[in-house]
């Protein structure tokens, strides 16, 4: 658990993170080799690949195929591990605001 975790989450990882069952790290082992992505559908709406910039080189490999492969918007967030939501929420909420568009967030919902 430990190997792989550092493979795919880099140094910022710990054995603390993994799930305390070692038959879901196998389980998500399993799906990470045998995922391979396909391009959207047509009038699917615009894919952002983001990578931390603390990332391991897996992850910017990764991403660099997406992009070369589908054309996505590739952004790569400074500072940052391969959960940029969790290492600066701020800024990816920023990302992600500035990629839906002006006039967005719509005005707020009341809570559910």
């Amino acid at each position: 658990m430990a190997a792989f975790g550092l493979r795919l989450y880099g140094p910022s990882r710990r054995l603390a993170h993994a799930p305390a069952d070692p038959a879901m790290v196998e389980r998500d082992l399993a799906m990470f080799l045998g995922f391979e992505p396909a391009a959207p559908p047509p009038g699917a709406p615009p894919v952002m690949i983001t990578v931390g910039e603390q990332s391991p080189p897996v992850r910017h490999h990764a991403a660099a195929v997406l992009r070369a492969r589908f054309g996505f918007d590739l952004r790569v967030l400074p500072g940052c591990g391969h959960a940029a939501h969790l290492d600066a929420p701020a800024r990816f909420a920023e990302l992600l605001a500035a990629a839906a568009g002006p006039g967005w967030p719509a005005a707020p919902t009341a809570a559910v």
